[in-house]
C-alpha cells in the first residue's frame, strides 16, 4: 500500500538525514492520519493519492506566492518538496495527452452535456483518475471547446 511505502521512505529519509524528504513525508502522513481520524477508517490507496494531490496543489500555490515575493530560498525548498511528492503520484499527463483525452470525452458525451462544464470535468476525472489536477483539466477543456 502507498501509506506503507510512505512510512518506509520516512524511515530511510531519517536514517540518511534527508531533511526535505523527511519533513515532506511527515506532513503527508500527518494529513493522512488526520483524515483517518476524522472518517474513522483507514484510507485506501485512492484516498491517499487524493491527499497527495492536495499536498501537491498547496505546494504549487505556495510556490507561485514565493515567486511573486521573490523568495528564492522558499522557491527552491518548495520545488524540492514537490519533487518528493511526485515520487508517489501517478505520472501526470502532458498537455497534449490531456487534450487528446478530453477531445475523446467530448466526442463521446451527449450534446446537452457538452455545455455543462461540471459534467465534462467529472467525466474526464473518471477517465484519467489522478493523472491531472482539476485546474489542468479545466484549462484543457477550455482549449478543446
Amino acid at each position: 500500500m502507498l501509506k506503507e511505502k510512505l512510512s518506509e521512505d520516512l524511515k530511510i529519509a531519517m536514517k540518511e538525514k534527508l531533511d526535505i524528504n523527511k519533513e515532506t513525508i511527515r506532513l503527508v502522513l500527518s494529513a493522512i492520519q488526520k483524515l483517518e481520524k476524522d472518517t474513522g477508517r483507514e484510507l485506501n490507496d485512492e484516498q491517499v493519492l487524493t491527499v497527495l494531490m492536495k499536498e501537491k496543489k498547496s505546494r504549487e500555490d505556495a510556490l507561485e506566492l514565493f515567486r511573486q515575493a521573490e523568495r528564492s530560498d522558499k522557491v527552491s525548498e518548495t520545488l524540492a518538496e514537490l519533487e518528493v511528492l511526485f515520487k508517489y503520484l501517478p505520472k501526470q499527463l502532458t498537455t497534449e495527452e490531456l487534450d487528446d483525452a478530453i477531445k475523446t470525452v467530448i466526442s463521446n458525451v451527449a450534446e446537452e452535456d457538452r455545455v455543462n462544464f461540471g459534467v465534462l470535468i467529472k467525466t474526464v476525472k473518471e477517465k484519467i483518475g489522478n493523472q491531472a489536477d482539476g485546474k489542468a483539466i479545466a484549462d484543457s477543456i477550455r482549449r478543446c471547446m
